[in-house]
C-alpha cells in the first residue's frame, strides 16, 4: 500500500518532467523559442514558491511549538 504523495512531491515530479521535455524541445530547435523559455521560467518560479511556502510554514510551526 502506497502512501499518498504530498503536493510538494507531485509538483517537483511535474517540474522535473517538464524541465526535461522543455530542455529537449529547446535544444532540438535552431531558433530561439520564447514560449519554451517562458514555460521554463514559470515552472521554476512555481516550484521555488511552493518550496518557500512549505519552509515558511515549517518554520512558523516550529516557532509556535517551541
Amino acid at each position: 500500500m502506497q502512501c499518498p504523495k504530498s503536493d510538494l512531491e507531485v509538483s517537483v515530479q511535474i517540474f522535473a518532467v517538464c524541465e526535461i521535455s522543455c530542455s529537449l524541445s529547446c535544444s532540438e530547435k535552431a531558433e530561439f523559442d520564447f514560449e519554451c523559455l517562458f514555460e521554463e521560467i514559470l515552472l521554476k518560479f512555481l516550484v521555488s514558491f511552493r518550496l518557500s511556502h512549505y519552509s515558511i510554514t515549517l518554520l512558523f510551526s516550529l516557532t509556535v511549538l517551541f
